[in-house]
């Protein structure tokens, strides 16, 4: 709406009306690729021919909706390693609302080109070294906060085995060879923002997830999730038991995709 200059730094101001009408014309991307909003009073930095970017009626776009973290051993290198780097994909990710969001989209490509590196991963076999292996925790994370949040998920697969980093039925299966993907729709009238990051200074390491946007609910709102077992059954002579776990919720705003 108005531009400054000082020194060499050019500044635009615009509102949150213009934002969204910007990015409904912006074919080629460029505006999502150098705008990332400030949330009170932060200014984010940009590219191109603007250096920073003042939304000034993104004031109020810094309430923290939902945050989770898991935990992963720092000694198994390679793991941290790919958890790291599929974690700080999603870092300043912001989702406009009815925006869909893949997070095997945000993490690919999961190859060693893309940083990946070989790590214990589940299969239909057992468990094997594949690139990649770990990034399922990434995107149960994400999962965990977006269920905080109370963020629509539109798709979601559990694992054939249960891993250990989170309670039984919160995991989220994404596996790029396979395009098992993990998806959410942000389903509020704001933008939300994603704020992540691992801490691989101790073991063990951490994987969070921060969902920022404008609170919507009540402040004596509390949500909570367990896990209900539905089902069991055996597979077959030898095989292990495998017990199968849909996620209930007693919130009514909640949406959830497949479970």
């Amino acid at each position: 709406r108005d531009t400054a200059l000082a020194g060499d730094l050019h500044v635009l101001f615009v509102d949150f009306d213009d934002l969204v009408h910007l990015r409904t014309v912006d074919n080629d991307g460029v505006l999502d690729r150098c705008l990332q909003p400030a949330f009170n009073g932060r200014v984010a930095g940009a590219r191109n021919d603007i250096d920073m970017i003042l939304v000034g009626e993104l004031q109020d776009f810094g309430d923290l909706l939902g945050a989770y973290s898991t935990n992963y051993s720092t000694k198994a290198s390679e793991r941290t390693v790919n958890v790291t780097v599929a974690t700080t994909k999603f870092n300043g990710l912001t989702i406009y609302p009815g925006q869909e969001i893949s997070a095997l989209e945000i993490m690919r490509p999961v190859t060693t080109e893309g940083g990946y590196r070989k790590a214990p991963t589940y299969t239909s076999s057992g468990v094997e070294d594949e690139t990649g292996g770990g990034i399922c925790q990434v995107a149960t994370t994400l999962y965990n906060a977006l269920l905080k949040a109370e963020i629509e998920v539109t798709y979601r697969k559990n694992h054939s085995r249960t891993p250990t980093y989170v309670p039984l039925s919160q995991d989220a299966m994404v596996y790029s060879a396979g395009n098992s993907d993990f998806r959410f729709r942000n389903n509020l009238d704001h933008p939300i923002y994603i704020e992540s990051f691992v801490d691989n200074s101790t073991n063990p390491g951490k994987t969070e997830f921060r969902i920022y946007g404008v609170e919507y609910r009540p402040s004596n709102r509390k949500v909570e999730y367990k896990a209900e077992l539905i089902s069991y059954s055996i597979p077959g002579e030898g095989a292990s038991p495998y017990e199968y776990y849909q996620l209930k919720s007693d919130s009514s705003l909640t949406p959830f995709g497949e479970v």
